[in-house]
């Protein structure tokens, strides 16, 4: 098995990074799209035992501002696909799944709708598929015993601190997410990467409020796979549940993951074993 590399990547005047994990032939390609601001290429290691089945690729994304072009959704999808391609070649693959993960997961849907191409699957975990809707969902499942929450009253908010003051509770960490995570220890990064998560999430929120996943239409051209935390109260499993429902596409798939919140992604086991029995 062949050590991680990273490979600078010019896309659309500005350099990003992808980091490719440890790989063997034929292992089947996977891209992480993790929520704006919140690469997990930082945190590789995490996920050293996915790279016994797939080749894992992570993608530094462009922060809050850091260039001369604003951060927007748009700009992702089409750096997204640039990536994509960056990485295609660089693997000699013709496609690769690509799992999207809570704000990347609208990026990594919209991908799968404009480049079926390029894709032998999308996953989605953490799935956004109705901000306004999944929002309100969470409100009302955390807000009985929340002080601040009843004081923000219910969705939708104007401003960015009740968005944050939500998320606090909405993507707080399950006792198994928890459990997960603290035997990881962090490798140290350049700058805060909650800083830079918050100032990509702040330029991003208005955009992300308004997303309705119907609006890119209903049928797709490459398998849909939804991996969800039974006790996500972020982006809400029924709405995800009700969304996979009514889509057409080759393959659909929906798995709700017991103890797995909006963070299901820490699980490795039970994530592992069905990205494994879904994409290979």
């Amino acid at each position: 098995m062949t050590a991680r590399s990273a490979e600078l990547v010019r896309v659309h005047g500005h350099d990003q990074t992808l980091i490719f994990g440890a790989a063997r032939p034929g292992l089947p390609p996977l891209l992480i799209i993790s929520g704006p601001g919140a690469a997990f290429s930082g945190m590789a290691d995490y996920f050293a035992a996915w790279e016994a089945h797939f080749t894992v690729v992570h993608w530094d994304q462009p922060w809050g501002a850091p260039d001369d072009e604003a951060l927007s959704l748009e700009r992702l999808v089409r750096d997204g696909i640039a990536v994509i391609e960056a990485a295609l070649a660089h693997l000699g693959a013709a496609k690769l799944a690509v799992l999207g993960i809570s704000g990347g997961s609208v990026v990594g849907l919209k991908i799968a709708k404009s480049r079926p191409d390029l894709l032998s699957a999308y996953v989605g975990t953490g799935q956004f598929v109705h901000w306004a809707d999944q929002t309100a969902a969470g409100y009302a499942a955390c807000v009985d015993g929340a002080k601040d929450l009843q004081a923000l009253g219910p969705p939708p908010w104007r401003d960015m601190a009740s968005m944050e003051v939500f998320s606090q509770y909405g993507g707080a960490l399950t006792a198994a997410e928890m459990s997960a995570l603290s035997a990881y220890r962090r490798a140290p990064t350049e700058g805060d990467p909650r800083a830079r998560a918050r100032a990509a999430f702040a330029a991003l929120w208005p955009q992300l409020a308004a997303f309705d996943a119907d609006d890119l239409g209903l049928k797709f051209e490459v398998p849909l796979i939804f991996l969800q935390g039974a006790e996500d109260r972020y982006s809400t499993t029924a709405e995800v549940a009700a969304y996979a429902a009514r889509i057409r596409a080759p393959r659909t798939v929906l798995d709700i993951l017991p103890e797995a919140g909006h963070s299901a992604v820490y699980l490795t086991a039970p994530m592992l074993d069905r990205l494994r029995l879904y994409l290979t």
